[in-house]
C-alpha cells in the first residue's frame, strides 16, 4: 500500500468518526475498540504513522455499516474512479447489478467477452454477455467491469442539476452514507424515461435553475401527472434575489406539495428531508409499508 492510499485510508477513517461525532482526543480509544489491540498502535494509525491492514479496514467498515471498497474510493470523485469508465447496470440472469465498465468507445471487437447497451427501461447502460443482448440494440464493447460498491437496493432518487461538478458529490453521499439508489440526470428530457418504467422513483431531487434559461417548473408538472404523492425537493439559491422565482415557486408548493430547500447545504440535509418525507409517505393507507425503504 502507497502512501497515497495510506493517507487516503486515514482520512477516510477520520471522516467517518467526524460524522459519528466521536471527538478527535477519543479516537485513538475509539479505533482501538474496532480493531483490537493497543491504544497506543490505533493512535499511531490516526496519527499517519501507520498502515491499516485489510482485516483492519473489514472492521471499521463493519463498525460503520460501509464497505472496504467504498472506503478505499471514498475521496475520488466518481466520475475518476476508473478512467474512461461509465456508470452502468451488469445483468446477471434476471437480475440487475449496479456497475462501472470501461468500454471500448466503439462496436464490440472478436474476442470480447461483454458488450454493452443503453436500455431504455431502465434508463441506463447496460452490461450484459456477448451473445445475450436483445436484438437490434447498438452494441459497445465493454473492456472490464467491477461491481459497484455504491449500487444499493434503497428507495431510487432521481438528481435533476445541469452543474455535474456540484451534484455529484451530493449523489454519492446519497449512496454511500445514507442509502439510497441516487440516479443522476442533467437534462429535463431525462427525467421522462424514470416516468414511464414499471417501477418508478421513490422521490425526486430538482434543481430550479437549468440549462439554456429553463427551469424545472415543467419537470415537477410532468411528475406530478404521473404520482401525485412521490416526494419532490426543489433546490435553488435565486428564490431570494429574483422576486417573480419566488411567487412562482410559492405557486408550486401549493399546487404540488413539494419542499424547498435553498443553496448552500450539506448533502446530509437533503438525506434526512428525503427519509422525512418518505417516513410521512409509508404512514398513508394507500402506499404499501412493505416497499423498499
Amino acid at each position: 500500500m502507497n502512501d497515497r492510499a495510506r493517507q487516503r485510508d486515514i482520512s477516510v477513517l477520520k471522516g467517518l468518526l467526524r460524522r459519528r461525532n466521536v471527538p478527535q482526543k477519543s479516537w485513538a480509544g475509539q479505533l482501538s475498540a474496532i480493531i483490537g489491540g493497543t491504544r497506543k498502535t490505533a493512535g499511531k494509525r490516526v496519527a499517519d504513522e501507520g498502515i491499516l491492514t485489510l482485516r483492519e479496514l473489514f472492521a471499521i467498515a463493519d463498525h460503520f455499516d460501509t464497505t472496504v471498497t467504498a472506503m478505499l474510493q471514498a475521496d475520488f470523485p466518481e466520475e475518476r474512479q476508473i478512467p474512461g469508465a461509465r456508470k452502468g447496470l451488469l445483468r446477471v440472469g434476471g437480475g440487475l447489478w449496479p456497475c462501472t465498465a470501461v468500454t471500448r468507445g466503439g462496436p464490440p471487437a472478436r474476442g470480447d467477452k461483454f458488450v454493452g447497451y443503453e436500455d431504455p427501461s431502465v434508463a441506463q447502460f447496460v452490461v450484459c454477455e456477448a451473445g445475450r443482448s436483445p436484438a437490434g440494440v447498438a452494441l459497445e464493447g465493454v473492456l472490464s467491469f467491477n461491481v459497484d460498491a455504491f449500487g444499493t437496493t434503497g428507495p431510487l432518487v432521481v438528481v435533476l442539476d445541469d452543474e455535474e461538478t456540484a451534484m455529484l458529490p451530493m449523489c454519492r453521499f446519497l449512496r454511500i452514507d445514507a442509502g439510497f439508489d441516487a440516479q443522476y440526470v442533467k437534462e429535463p428530457e431525462d427525467v421522462l424515461p424514470f416516468l414511464q418504467q414499471p417501477n418508478k422513483p421513490d422521490a425526486y431531487i430538482l434543481d430550479w435553475t437549468l440549462s439554456r434559461g429553463q427551469t424545472s417548473r415543467g419537470v415537477i408538472e410532468g411528475i406530478r401527472a404521473a404520482d401525485a404523492e412521490c416526494p419532490i425537493v426543489l433546490l435553488t439559491g435565486t428564490i431570494q434575489s429574483r422576486e417573480e422565482n419566488e411567487s412562482e415557486i410559492a405557486d408550486l408548493v401549493r399546487k404540488h406539495r413539494i419542499d424547498v430547500c435553498v443553496k448552500p447545504f450539506p448533502a446530509s440535509i437533503i438525506a434526512e428531508k428525503l427519509k422525512s418525507m418518505l417516513d410521512r409517505q409509508s404512514e398513508l393507507p394507500h402506499v404499501d409499508k412493505g416497499a423498499k425503504w
